[in-house]
């Protein structure tokens, strides 16, 4: 199967954004970090809405109102039938709580979701459409790099929702063990720097030091980009 160029087109994929999480460790709220410009969280979603059909923001409980209708975002200009923000039902189970819902509000409208955590800024779209065509008749397909699974930047079925909530009925909280409970193929660094060579897609933002660095390399790679 050849790869399109990375701005072609659309997948017939949604979109999962991760923006729940307490940001401990930065010591601000990493959603609203500048970046190109822009809050980290509003440069995804214009990443996001150049691949995927729809849309949705995943947020801790008692956030939707503050996400909906923040200066700092454009989310107001949104269409609400493309971009949605969808809270925890349940709080202080992590990241699978947002996923789980994520993927419920996409379940009617698509069958597939890339799914990635709001303090990776620098996700090149050439990934997820090489994740995107793994995916065959697995429900997920996540990097896997130096014996850890890269669940939250990952494609999954969005019929897995299913399979989420046994989980956590069970206790059983972690991405990882939802990546062996699940068809899953992975991915190894091989194949994923055949389209992001520095593997800059899986880079976190979980301090300031880290976010300065990936800034800095980020501007650089601007400005190597050639003229239009």
């Amino acid at each position: 199967m050849s790869i399109p160029s990375p701005r072609d087109e659309k997948l017939p994929i949604g979109a999962v954004i991760l923006a729940g999480g307490n940001s401990s460790r930065m010591g601000l709220d990493k959603r609203f970090l500048p970046w190109n410009g822009k809050p980290v969280l509003q440069h995804l979603v214009d990443v996001m809405g150049d691949i995927a059909d729809r849309l949705v923001i995943s947020c801790q409980s008692g956030e939707r109102k503050m996400l909906a209708e923040s200066p700092s975002l454009s989310l107001k200009k949104c269409d609400p039938k493309i971009v949605e923000i969808v809270q925890d039902s349940r709080s202080g189970l992590g990241p699978i709580e947002g996923l789980r819902n994520g993927l419920r509000m996409l379940q009617p409208h698509v069958d597939h979701a890339f799914v990635i955590s709001c303090d990776s800024p620098l996700v090149r779209i050439d990934l997820i459409r090489f994740l995107f065509e793994q995916i065959e008749d697995y429900q997920a397909v996540m990097p896997f790099i130096n014996e850890k699974i890269y669940g939250l930047t990952a494609i999954y079925r969005t019929d897995v929702v299913e399979t989420i909530d046994e989980q956590i009925e069970q206790g059983n909280r972690q991405i990882k063990r939802l990546a062996l409970s699940l068809q899953t193929r992975l991915v190894d660094a091989n194949q994923l720097r055949l389209h992001d060579p520095q593997l800059e897609s899986l880079a976190n933002l979980n301090t300031m030091d880290e976010y300065f660095l990936w800034l800095e390399r980020a501007n650089r790679n601007d400005e190597r980009k050639p003229n239009r």
